[in-house]
């Protein structure tokens, strides 16, 4: 336990380190929308692999965090209620993509802060892939693998921002 304190306490110290001016990271997100999303494969805490070049036709929500980042835990609750509208969709994937990259450490979190996404312990790779450089960071990714929505930092109105922006993706 001991060691997972000192794990946990060096990845805050490191995470917070790389964050960067959030005015920067919107013109990146923004250069973003419109483009291909880049390929990647994941797999969840769960054991489940994700392959986005194989999940055309369905629209991919992702939220890039970690756990020492107050603004993306402030935020799950509310990300939880957009899960909720779209439980019934088949054709609308949430991955919540934790750049910690240590499995074990994400799961007991998630075991003590409720996030209804597909959870994924990461490193950086999929997040630099995808322009990210500050968390919390949403992305939404069409039915064709396009960019259509990308944003970072936190935000009281996500709920209704990804509610719309899904139901746009959708159509």
């Amino acid at each position: 336990m001991k060691n997972l304190i000192k794990l946990f306490i060096f990845i805050f110290v490191f995470l917070y380190s790389l964050q960067i001016h959030a005015q920067d990271a919107s013109i990146v997100l923004d250069s973003l929308i419109n483009t291909q999303a880049k390929d990647f494969t994941v797999k969840t805490i769960k054991g489940k692999k994700y392959q986005l070049s194989e999940l055309k036709n369905k629209v991919v929500v992702l939220n890039f965090w970690y756990m020492a980042c107050a603004p993306c835990v402030k935020e799950m609750p509310a990300l939880n209620k957009v899960i909720e509208k779209y439980a019934k969709q088949k054709d609308v994937i949430f991955l919540g993509i934790s750049v910690t990259g240590v499995e074990e450490v994400v799961k007991i979190f998630v075991k003590r802060k409720q996030f209804a996404y597909q959870i994924v312990a990461s490193d950086f790779t999929t997040a630099k892939k995808q322009g990210v450089q500050l968390y919390p960071t949403n992305i939404i990714i069409d039915k064709k693998g396009k960019i259509t929505y990308a944003t970072a930092g936190y935000n009281h109105n996500i709920v209704e921002i990804l509610t719309q922006e899904i139901d746009k993706a959708l159509k």
